[in-house]
Formats: C-alpha cells, sequence, structure tokens
C-alpha cells in the first residue's frame, strides 16, 4: 500500500512445536485429557497413546530405555518429559474433606473459596461428571488461560522486558558470557533484535516528521521548507542529518526508518527544547522580579501611610492618658497622705496601749515573784517533810540490816561449833583427808563471804532507788497538782465576765455582789481585763443597763454564747487530759508514753490557747463597745 521496497524476513516458526502439544485431536494434551476421562488407564497407556499417535511428528522423539519418557523439540531446544503421574495432576481433584475444612472456617474468604471450589468441581472428583457440570482439567484451563493472553497481547502494543540470570552462582558483579549468550538466544531476543535490524520499526506520517524536526533546520532551510510540500521536507531533514539511502524508505504517506536512526534527531530536539525552556524561565523569573518590585514598592508606601495614621492617633491616646495619669497620681498621693495620717494616730494609740499594758506587766511580775516565793516555801517544808519520811524508811531498813547481821552471826556460831565437830572427825580420819576438808571448808567461805556482799549491795542500791523514785513521784504529783489548781483559776476567773457581757446583753442588771476571782495571767496583760476599767464598760457609757433585749438574740448574743460553749469545752478537755496524765504515772492506765513530756506539750498547747481566747474576748469588747454607742440614752 505505501508502494516501498522491501525484503522477506526469514525467521524459524515454531508453529509446528505449537501443534505437536495443542492440536486436536492428535495433540499432546489433548491425548492427555481424553486418556483422563477414559476409566481404568494409567501412565503408562498415555506413553503408549503418545507413541503410537505422534511417532511420525519431527518435533517429537521417544526414549528407547524408558517409555515412559519422550522428548519436544522446542525452538531453545530438547526438553524430556516423563509421564509418571500426569494423568493424577491433570485431574486436579479436590477432596471434600478438604472443602469441608474450608467451610467450617470462622473466616469469610476461606468459606468463600470454600464455595468457589464445590462448584467448580464434581461431587465423585476426578474428570467425570456432577449434576450436570464437567470438571475442567490442568491441560484446559491452562490452554483457556493461553488463548486469552494471546488475544490480550493482540490487542495491545506490548513491550518485552527479559530478565537474565548473570551467572549460575548467584554472586554479585559476576558475569558468564556464555550463560548470558545462551539465555538470550533461548529466549529469543537475538531473533527479534535481528529481526527489527531488518525491518522498519520507526515510522512517521510526513507532515507528523517535518513539523515535529524542522525547526532543528538553518534559518535559511527552514525558509526553503515554506513553499515546498511535506516529501521534500522529509527529504531535505533526512540529508541535513546526513542519513543514507540504506536507512530509510519513503512510501506513500509515512516515512520508514530503521533501527537506531532517530536517536541523533530526537537527542537534538530534547536539547533545544531543554534550552528554551531554561530561557523562558529565566525571562518569566526577571519579569516576575519586576513585578515583585513594583508590588513591595506599592506595599512599603501603603504600610508607611498607614503607620504614620495609627502613630498619631496613638500619640493622641498618651496624651489623654498623661493628663488621666496626673489626675490619678495627685489622688493617689492624697491617699497616701491620708493613711500616713491614720497609721500614725494607730501607732499612737498603739503606744499608749503598750506603755499602760507595760505598768500592768510590772504589776503582774510583783505579784508573781510573792507567788513564787510562797510556792518555794511551801516546796522546802514539802521537801523537809519528804526528807523526814525518807530517814525513817532509813531506820527501818538499817533495822532490818541489824536483825539480818545478827541472824548470820548466829548462823556464823553455829556452823563454827560444825565445824569444830568436823575438825575432830577428820583428826581421827588422818592428816589426808583433813588437807582436803580444810581446802573444801575455805572455798564454801569464801563463796558465802561473796554471795553477802553481793546481798548488801543489791539491798543498798534498791533502797537508794525506791527512795529516788519515791521522790520523784511526789514532785511530779505536786506539780500536777499546782498545774490543775493554776488551770482551774485561770478557767474560772473567765466566767464571770462572760456572764456579765451575756447579761448586758439580754438588759439585766449585774449582780456585783456575785463572787469573783483575781484576773487570770493572761489577762493582766491586756488592760481589758484591768481594775482601771471595772465592769462599767460592759454596761455602756451612761453606767445603765440597756433595755431588755428582744425573744430573739443578736449576733452579739450569739458571739456571747458561742465563746461560753467554747470554754466550756476546752476546760472539760484539759481536766481529761490532766487526771489522765496522772493515772499513767500512778500506773492505773498502762498507756505507753512519757507524763512529763505529755505534760510540758499540754502546757503549751493551754498556753495558744489563752492567746487565741484573749483575742476573741478582745473582738467581743469591741462588738460591745459599738452596740453601746449606737443604744439611745
Amino acid at each position: 500500500a505505501e508502494q516501498i521496497d522491501w525484503t522477506q524476513v526469514e525467521f524459524e516458526d515454531n508453529q509446528i512445536c505449537l501443534d505437536l502439544i495443542e492440536n486436536r485431536p492428535d495433540g499432546i494434551l489433548s491425548i492427555l485429557d481424553e486418556t483422563c476421562i477414559a476409566p481404568k488407564t494409567t501412565d503408562a497407556i498415555l506413553a503408549q497413546k503418545l507413541i503410537l499417535a505422534l511417532e511420525s511428528n519431527p518435533r517429537f522423539k521417544r526414549e528407547p530405555k524408558n517409555p515412559a519418557v519422550f522428548h519436544v523439540n522446542h525452538y531453545a531446544g530438547p526438553v524430556n518429559y516423563d509421564t509418571t503421574g500426569f494423568l493424577e495432576k491433570n485431574k486436579d481433584v479436590v477432596y471434600a474433606d478438604l472443602l469441608e475444612l474450608l467451610a467450617s472456617s470462622s473466616l469469610q474468604l476461606p468459606r468463600h473459596f470454600s464455595q468457589a471450589l464445590s462448584d467448580a468441581s464434581p461431587a465423585g472428583g476426578g474428570g467425570g461428571r456432577a449434576g450436570g457440570k464437567s470438571k475442567q482439567s490442568v491441560s484446559q484451563m491452562f490452554k483457556s488461560q493461553l488463548r486469552d493472553l494471546v488475544q490480550r497481547l493482540n490487542k495491545t502494543a506490548p513491550h518485552f522486558v527479559r530478565c537474565i540470570k548473570p551467572n549460575s552462582l548467584l554472586a554479585p558483579d559476576t558475569f558468564e558470557p556464555g550463560l548470558i549468550l545462551e539465555q538470550l538466544r533461548s529466549c529469543g531476543v537475538l531473533e527479534v533484535v535481528r529481526i527489527a535490524r531488518q525491518g522498519y520499526p520507526t515510522r512517521y506520517l510526513h507532515t507528523m516528521f517535518v513539523d515535529r524536526y524542522s525547526f532543528l533546520l538553518p534559518p535559511a532551510a527552514q525558509a526553503g521548507l515554506r513553499g515546498q510540500g511535506a516529501v521534500a521536507g522529509c527529504k531535505l531533514l533526512l540529508r541535513h542529518f546526513q542519513i543514507g539511502q540504506e536507512m530509510f524508505q519513503l512510501g506513500r504517506s509515512k516515512l520508514f526508518l530503521r533501527a537506531g536512526q532517530i536517536g541523533q534527531m530526537e537527542n537534538l530536539r530534547s536539547r533545544w527544547i531543554h534550552s528554551a525552556t531554561v530561557i523562558q524561565t529565566e525571562v518569566r523569573c526577571f519579569l516576575a522580579w519586576l513585578r515583585f518590585r513594583r508590588l513591595r514598592h506599592a506595599v512599603v508606601r501603603t504600610q508607611a501611610i498607614y503607620w504614620g495614621e495609627r502613630a498619631r492617633r496613638e500619640y493622641e491616646v498618651l496624651l489623654l492618658r498623661h493628663y488621666a495619669s496626673m489626675q490619678i497620681a495627685a489622688t493617689w498621693r492624697m491617699s497616701v497622705c491620708h493613711r500616713a495620717f491614720r497609721r500614725q494616730r494607730a501607732a499612737a494609740t498603739a503606744l499608749n496601749m503598750a506603755v499602760r499594758r507595760w505598768l500592768l506587766r510590772i504589776k503582774w511580775a510583783d505579784m508573781e515573784r510573792r507567788r513564787l516565793a510562797e510556792e518555794e516555801e511551801l516546796a522546802k517544808a514539802e521537801e523537809s517533810k519528804n526528807v523526814a519520811l525518807l530517814e525513817k524508811k532509813m531506820a527501818a531498813m538499817k533495822h532490818a540490816q541489824e536483825a539480818e547481821s545478827v541472824r548470820r552471826e548466829a548462823e556464823s556460831a553455829q556452823k563454827a561449833k560444825q565445824q569444830a565437830k568436823q575438825r575432830a572427825e577428820e583428826e581421827a580420819a588422818g592428816p589426808t583427808v583433813v588437807a582436803l576438808q580444810q581446802q573444801v571448808r575455805e572455798l564454801q567461805a569464801a563463796l558465802a563471804a561473796e554471795r553477802r556482799q553481793r546481798a548488801d549491795m543489791a539491798s543498798a542500791q534498791s533502797a537508794a532507788a525506791s527512795a529516788e523514785q519515791v521522790k520523784e513521784t511526789d514532785m511530779l504529783m505536786e506539780r500536777l497538782v499546782q498545774a490543775e489548781e493554776g488551770w482551774g483559776a485561770q478557767m474560772a476567773a473567765i466566767l464571770p465576765f462572760l456572764r456579765d457581757a451575756r447579761a448586758t446583753l439580754e438588759g439585766r442588771a449585774i449582780d456585783p455582789a456575785a463572787p469573783r476571782r483575781d484576773l487570770p495571767a493572761f489577762s493582766r496583760l491586756d488592760p481589758l481585763f484591768s481594775d482601771k476599767q471595772g465592769r462599767g464598760d460592759w454596761a455602756g457609757p451612761s453606767g445603765s443597763p440597756p433595755e431588755k433585749a428582744a425573744a430573739q438574740p443578736t449576733p452579739s448574743q450569739q458571739v456571747v454564747t458561742g465563746l461560753e460553749q467554747e470554754f466550756a469545752a476546752r476546760s472539760e478537755m484539759y481536766t481529761d487530759d490532766c487526771q489522765f496524765i496522772q493515772e499513767v504515772k500512778k500506773g492505773e492506765s498502762q498507756a505507753d508514753m512519757d507524763p512529763e513530756a505529755e505534760l510540758k506539750r499540754l502546757k503549751v498547747r493551754f498556753e495558744d490557747w489563752k492567746k487565741e481566747f484573749k483575742n476573741k474576748l478582745v473582738e467581743c469588747k469591741a462588738v460591745l463597745k459599738k452596740i453601746d454607742k449606737h443604744q439611745p440614752a
């Protein structure tokens, strides 16, 4: 159709081998399927059928020594086949127990395989029929798959990639030329290259060839192409690139080129296109850079205008804030001066109170010295009493020791009589026995003397320890009693003031004849309970009791009631603690504790509570004074 000169390319046809394998009914696969269908057939029967049917084929050859082996001369060379096991492998039996195992799986995929295999395989296995459906053999499935592959290849333009084994040792960087050449020859690569070199694999339409490569010509040649046709353009291009006449053929509509002739033109075309792309990239980059500079200049101008306007507005705001800060500073200095005045006034008041408290402390220190002197005299009298008691006990112990010494002297006289009697007997017995008995007596006397000395020392130590323990117990008991009496006196002294405060709040008159004790130790440190203020402060500025309060208690009454309840609870708690410490010291309680250490800790807790309760009383007094000031005269 293209009217070109061409020659027939000779190549080895493998169709005879293909017919030997898949021809019907005398092909190897057809005979294999027929033998599988026949009953009671063996691999030997299959070998005999193949020999009888295909012995005349030039590509088939039998093995004289082994009837089960035959040879097929393929394109790559002869291949040996052994018919042993052909029938069993061709049937491809799927056993029923395997299908049941897949069907019993808990996964969906094995169950799907079991269903597909059950639909494709007969019930009895083998190559027969089951349920009206025949089972394909392995050879039939291979033929159908090969036929589908050929049809797909005919519809496409395939490109093959051949994998070549470089050496038989599977070692890297090692090549065996003989092995590689044999693989290329067996795979048909050499034959394909030979056929491709004899033909014209590269083909272009005249117009497409000119349009694709015409820009590679010099400018003068390109100008000459404008008035000529496509065939003339193809010839001009071929002459320019020095392609010989034997390397191409010009057809009616296409240009045919042998293999490897288009590579130079393609390389030059790729370099031209790459150069044009680089030039375009640089030009576009330069244009973009110019546009960027213009945009940046515009943005800088815009930002300068914006930031200038914003700075002016911020300056106005700062100016207003400056005026406002001046007003706030003036107000703040005024408030600081006012607070300083109040602090000075409060300091003067506190100084006055401190002086008054100092005078009260001096008075209290004098009273405390007198009390300590009296307690010291009482302690000395008690100590003399304890010493007399201890002397009586020592006299009794001395009398007991004298009686013990008299008893020991009597025992020694008795022992002397016995020893005299024994000496008389020993003199009669002989000098040797007498000497031994004398040594025994000396040892016994020394042992008895040592025992008496140890007994005397133990009795003296026990007497001294008992006297010391009695003295320590008496002193601790005396301290506990004194502490308990002091705490009781301090707690009892607070109760009258709480009763007076409650009576004032409830509108009742204060009974001046009610018994009162001296103020506790911590009250003497505060002017609230001093004798100079008296009880008139609780009644109000006029000295007369206020009107009777309503039935509903006021907040001040609730505060006083809470103080009374707290005082009663604390008094009971400290009393119980003192009694428990006394019981532990006397041995009445088996608690594991140190009475002296626990007494010190109890004293510390009591002192802390006294300070806290004093502060609460001061606050209560301030509340009552405020109430008295707001009451009508």
